[in-house]
């Protein structure tokens, strides 16, 4: 094996199979699972995982359910009969003595498994890395040495993932609180590309031969384009476009102003508890220093 390519779908289900084992009260817990997929010519493709049931000693013994491995395999493979178990995957931040064991038990499942293990902590351009086993003899040939080897580890998606991962991103984004600069900086980063695009066209356009009919077939693709395209020289598109941008200040002005209501009505709930509590604390000073007078008088 010399490459593992991951697809999107996998990292999140090992994201959500990471939160959702994880227990307040102990610290950074370590999940396991099944990696399915294909090998075609040395190269592991990962398309789907499951998580299975893990614990493991203090002294690194590995409790793993293989039946479990089983059956849920089987029920896997009547989805896609053609995923086939490829090897496992492990979230931490750095290889454990208790890898090998576990690369052992998979190799009943699969011929040569794939390691990958998914790094939880810092930030990473790309948070897994892939290993594969090799077996080493020493130099008289009476110790034999099994090791944990790194191969390449990359990124890979189909179409329609790539529209999936887009539109949950903008769901994530949408929770998130956007700014003016945000909102500009977004739109800068959408007419740099639109920018790229534009001179990757004018690039072919300068060596393209029309003779081509397939040069002919982009060539009118560009021209719908381009006369789909509303001209702002138009005085109803003017208009048009006047009255959205109006209706989307309105809109923001709404929400800003409902939401410094909520805040400064947050801000009076606040004042008005305070003032009471201090009113409270005053009371029961009061009564303690009348029960000590009393007493001091008797």
């Amino acid at each position: 094996m010399h490459k593992v390519i991951l697809h999107p779908t996998v990292l999140l289900s090992v994201i959500d199979h990471y939160e959702r084992v994880q227990d307040p009260e102990k610290d950074d817990q370590r999940v396991i699972g099944v990696l399915l997929g294909s090998k075609t010519r040395g190269v592991v493709d990962v398309i789907n995982c499951y998580g299975i049931p893990f614990e493991e000693s203090e002294e690194g013994v590995v409790f793993l359910d293989s039946q479990f491995v089983e059956n849920m395999y089987s029920l896997f493979k009547k989805v896609s009969s053609h995923e086939r178990i490829v090897g496992w995957y492990s979230t931490g931040t750095s290889l454990s003595n208790s890898d090998i064991q576990i690369q052992k038990i998979f190799k009943q499942f699969s011929t040569n498994p794939v390691y990958v293990l998914i790094q939880t902590g810092g930030s990473h351009d790309f948070p897994a890395k892939a290993y594969c086993s090799t077996i080493t003899s020493s130099a008289d040939g009476r110790e034999v040495v099994e090791t944990m080897s790194p191969i390449a580890c990359e990124r890979g998606e189909l179409e329609a993932e790539m529209i999936g991962v887009e539109y949950l991103l903008r769901d994530i984004k949408g929770h998130q609180e956007e700014t003016v600069s945000s909102n500009i900086a977004n739109k800068r980063r959408a007419t740099d590309a639109l920018r790229e695009q534009i001179a990757q066209v004018l690039s072919f356009l300068e060596v393209a031969d029309i003779t081509k009919p397939s040069v002919r077939r982009v060539l009118l693709l560009l021209q719908d384009v381009i006369t789909t395209k509303p001209s702002a020289k138009d005085q109803r598109v003017a208009e048009a476009l006047a009255v959205v941008t109006q209706e989307i200040a309105a809109a923001s002005l709404t929400a800003a102003t409902g939401s410094l209501l909520t805040i400064v009505h947050d801000v009076i709930d606040n004042r008005v508890m305070l003032r009471k509590q201090k009113e409270e604390k005053e009371k029961e000073v009061l009564e303690e220093l009348k029960e000590k007078a009393r007493k001091a008088e008797k």
